[in-house]
This record gives C-alpha cells, structure tokens and sequence, in this order.
C-alpha cells in the first residue's frame, strides 16, 4: 500500500500470558511520529487482565530508576489503550488500515494489545497488517540490534 504507516511496537506487561496486563505502550512510525503512555499498573487487574507475580519478581530486580519510571504510570489502561488509537487515528488521517503494527516477535505484544482491547472495545486495527520485525530481520540475515536501555517500550 503506498499509503502505509508503518509503526513499531512495544509493550512492556506484567505476565507473560496473551491476557497480560499492559503498563507501557511504545511506538513509533516510519514517518518518526513517537507514542509512548504508561498505565498505572493496577488498572490491568481492575481490566481483569493477567498479573503474575513471577514478572513482578522480575521488574523487582530491573534498574530501579527503570522500574520506577515503567510503573508509576497514572493513566487507567483503557485510556493509554484509547490515547494509542487516537493516535493512530490522527497519523494515519482515520484510515487505520494505512496503518501496519511491527512488533519483535510478532506472537508477544499483538496478542496482549488485542485482548487488552477487547476488554472494553472492538479491537480497532486491522489483522492482516501485523508484522513480525524479528522475522524480516532473519530472513534478510541482519543481526537484530539490542536496546541500551533494556524493558523500556519506547526504546
């Protein structure tokens, strides 16, 4: 599509389950357009999304000035999840079907935005443009580049 908005995506969750809890959302479009939204961590539980205290064992041992600034979002989820779709909305001129999500790998994070949506409304993207941007990488034999900043959604 010559219109396509490509965006890369990520989250950072509190499980590892397709119905995660979502705390952060990360992206950012072809055209350098940045989103980035962080999700008090107990409005994903008041979603009924998943929680598990393994991956709470784990943000306990991150860098806490990471873990501090991942997890003091303010924002109920569904309005990080609503903010994403306005953006998108507003990028893409209203057409979300311009608009194809990237995300590394493609089984993580589009499963848990999807039922992260689907909690208190349609899923507003279109299924056929979900991307994996670990498997162009492979394919096109490129070393997938590593963050500095590690469980950052934005980085």
């Amino acid at each position: 599509m010559m219109n396509a908005i490509h965006l890369s995506l990520d989250l950072e969750t509190l499980s590892l389950a397709s119905n995660a809890g979502i705390i952060q959302i990360g992206a950012i479009s072809t055209k350098g357009d940045i989103f980035n939204s962080y999700a008090d961590p107990t409005s994903s539980s008041k979603m009924g999304l998943d929680c598990s205290r393994e991956t709470l064992m784990w943000w306990d041992k991150q860098d806490p000035a990471l873990r501090k600034r991942v997890m003091s979002g303010t924002k109920y989820l569904s309005t990080v999840l609503t903010e994403f779709h306005e953006w998108c909305l507003a990028i893409s001129g209203g057409d979300l079907k311009r608009i194809y999500l990237w995300s590394k790998p493609g089984s993580f994070d589009i499963p848990k935005l999807v039922n992260a949506y689907e909690t208190f409304m349609t899923y507003p993207f279109y299924h056929r443009q979900h991307m994996c941007s670990w498997s162009v990488a492979f394919h096109a034999g490129i070393e997938y580049p590593v963050s500095e900043i590690p469980h950052d959604a934005l980085e």
